[in-house]
């Protein structure tokens, strides 16, 4: 990836962070009060599933472990253009 766009995207994910982090101080946006994906009422992190214009408030709240995974498969389907292979098999 060029340069540029490297640094257009970490422009995006950061006013998309600001946005949100505004928003939650501000009492416009709630965290949950579980992970979305395992359900754990654990310390939550916001996940952005991308960034861009009007993406800063679509989030979804899931825990650290979650986190990770989310953006594991994000980096995949970046590179490889497809998901991981069990979401192949479960998809199937």
């Amino acid at each position: 990836m060029p340069e540029t766009l490297l640094f257009e995207a970490a422009r995006e994910a950061a006013y998309n962070r600001s946005e949100l982090n505004n928003a939650l101080r501000d009492g416009k946006v709630r965290k949950a009060g579980w992970c979305a994906i395992c359900g754990q009422k654990a310390t939550l992190e916001s996940h952005h599933s991308r960034y861009g214009k009007d993406c800063g408030l679509k989030v979804v709240w899931v825990c650290v472990l979650c986190h990770v995974f989310c953006d594991a498969r994000r980096r995949s389907r970046e590179k490889f253009g497809k998901p991981f292979a069990w979401d192949e098999q479960s998809t199937g």
